[in-house]
């Protein structure tokens, strides 16, 4: 079985490098794959040795083999497992570690994975980190196509930005996050009216297909990058049939609806209780946070959107930037905050050096990810205070907003 697993990772790896067009982008596809692959180990390492063997990578990992072992001792209760997370499908057979659902999902997932791994660890890393690694090379695919002068760009904070290359590889739920995510932006942003009227032909609906499955996966995983993400979507691509004029006034006006419209597909997220629901969250993640240097500190914050708004400088300054260098911590901390001392120079320089691009589809794409960035920065922060989570929970819109501001910099002559 590992034998074939590892036939059929070379061979998709080799279309996909094949069907690449760009020439220059091709150059990167073996040593960015080769990256994930070493972060995929270095995760794992770094979490048996320094962390004596304790977190999420392992216990993920652990109930995706108990899973896997299910799956070969009785098929049929796996699979009614699998379909329903009914545990009294479990009882007297397996237990797992975790009960929280969005954990449950991410192990049921691997446990596909184990089963063709044989349930190694290191193996079941690269192939989740492969995975991540594939929706990251067809978004870059895309963005290239498109704007082939910000190819540099692309290619440093999509394939090279540490944090992003690291926490989105090995045994985690953000590869799986970050592989749905990337698919859902790649599939909206990329369709074209007229191939809504296309889609019963197989190509079209095999996109679509993986679109819904991308849809249900980020869901269960990641609910909250899912309300915020879909409503920015649809609003944008709405708006694009519009006048240039109305265009950006009628796209908040959808992301307004939309987004209230997302705030009832979890409990956490309605209306009247989101602003508690995030204060809560901040308090048990300072309660159970032993380093109180480790925590970004919100005083007097309130369920008031006023004192949101008061906070919320600090929580774009910080939830972006901290660590800051002259911080007490790790090695892992210091290779972040040079990460974050790298971010802030870029966009210092970019700020001087600032140019509205002529292009039209790129300068509203621009747009998009700025306000993307500040609606969902601050809600990150606000509700993982603790820098080592919040580093994780960032890879979602950090390489977006390096590859805008580098972008910006690195054609500041020119028209971006």
């Amino acid at each position: 079985m590992i034998f074939l697993f590892v036939v059929g990772l070379v061979f998709l790896n080799t279309y996909i490098y094949k069907a690449t067009q760009d020439s220059c982008l091709k150059k990167q596809f073996l040593p960015a794959l080769l990256c994930k692959f070493a972060c995929s180990i270095a995760l794992g390492i770094i979490y048996y040795y320094y962390y004596n063997g304790i977190g999420d990578t392992f216990s993920l990992f652990e109930d995706a083999k108990r899973l896997s072992s299910l799956a070969r001792l009785d098929f049929s209760r796996y699979a009614h497992f699998f379909l329903t997370s009914d545990f009294s499908h479990l009882n007297g057979i397996i237990e797992l570690l975790h009960k929280n659902p969005r954990a449950v999902f991410a192990a049921k997932l691997m446990s596909l994975v184990c089963l063709c791994t044989e349930q190694n660890y290191w193996l079941t890393g690269i192939a989740l980190s492969n995975l991540s690694f594939w929706s990251i090379w067809l978004w870059s695919s895309f963005l290239i196509k498109k704007f082939s002068e910000s190819r540099l760009p692309i290619i440093i904070a999509f394939f090279y930005l540490p944090s992003f290359v690291f926490w989105s590889s090995g045994v985690l739920k953000e590869p799986i996050a970050v592989s749905a995510f990337l698919y859902i932006a790649y599939y909206f942003l990329s369709i074209q009216r007229i191939a809504l009227f296309q889609i019963w032909r197989l190509k079209p609906l095999a996109k679509a297909f993986l679109c819904a499955v991308s849809l249900y996966v980020l869901f269960k995983l990641k609910y909250y990058y899912f309300a915020l993400l879909i409503p920015f979507l649809l609003a944008f691509r709405i708006s694009q049939y519009t006048n240039y004029k109305w265009r950006w006034l009628l796209f908040f006006g959808l992301l307004i609806i939309f987004g209230v419209i997302a705030s009832f597909i979890h409990p956490n997220l309605h209306p009247e209780s989101i602003l508690q629901n995030i204060i809560t969250n901040n308090q048990l993640m300072e309660l159970h946070t032993f380093r109180k240097e480790n925590l970004i500190i919100f005083n007097n914050l309130t369920p008031h959107w006023t004192s949101f708004l008061l906070h919320f400088p600090k929580a774009i300054f910080e939830g972006l930037l901290r660590p800051f260098i002259w911080e007490e911590g790790n090695i892992l901390k210091k290779i972040v905050a040079l990460e974050n001392i790298g971010i802030l120079l870029i966009l210092i320089l970019s700020s001087f050096q600032f140019r509205i691009s002529k292009n039209t589809e790129k300068k509203d794409l621009g747009i998009l990810v700025l306000v993307f960035c500040l609606c969902l920065i601050p809600i990150l922060t606000w509700a993982s205070p603790n820098l080592g989570t919040l580093v994780r929970y960032k890879i979602m819109v950090v390489p977006f907003l390096v590859c805008i501001l580098l972008s910006n910099l690195c054609t500041s002559q020119k028209d971006i």
